[in-house]
């Protein structure tokens, strides 16, 4: 049975369908560029790449698991075990995980680095509503500060001079 790939439209069997469509995503994921001038600071270690790319002189913002051109996937050792969490109605998991050779799983290619991928994302998007909300509440205050109002003439200090 061949299935054709949706990046370059090449007809490849059903079993390397989703090595090949990883690659070939790959390939053509690196010939785009997300950049931005300055480097993330955060405490700990960052989630994106930032690997200093002269030519622009710019840093690289892609999610550090996801860089094809500036992490390289470590090579899978021979006795390595799968080990993707298996799931019932592909939600809900059963505590139990896959026991085949990470070579011979057909089933979960880069399961380790998709999951990551998705906590990397699911933290970008809780900062991106963290900064949304600080900005609305720097917002708010401002509003309450130029009122004029019971609020400011409580809070009004006055001295008399004799």
């Amino acid at each position: 049975m061949q299935v054709y790939c949706v990046t370059c439209g090449r007809g490849i069997s059903f079993r390397k369908a989703t090595v090949h469509m990883e690659r070939c995503f790959t390939k053509v994921e690196s010939g785009i560029t997300f950049a931005s001038a300055f480097k993330t600071r955060c405490e700990g270690e960052s989630i994106f790449c930032d690997y200093f790319l002269r030519k622009n002189k710019t840093y690289c913002k892609r999610l550090r698991v996801l860089c094809p051109e500036h992490r390289r996937e470590r090579k899978v050792g021979r006795d390595e075990v799968c080990g993707c969490p298996l799931t019932e109605n592909f939600s809900v998991e059963s505590g139990e995980f896959c026991r085949l050779r990470k070579l011979q799983c057909p089933h979960h290619p880069s399961w380790e680095k998709t999951r990551r991928a998705l906590i990397d994302l699911q933290k970008v998007q809780l900062w991106l509503k963290l900064e949304e909300t600080n900005e609305k509440e720097h917002i708010l205050k401002g509003q309450v500060a130029q009122r004029k109002g019971i609020h400011g003439l409580l809070l009004h200090d006055t001295v008399t001079h004799p």
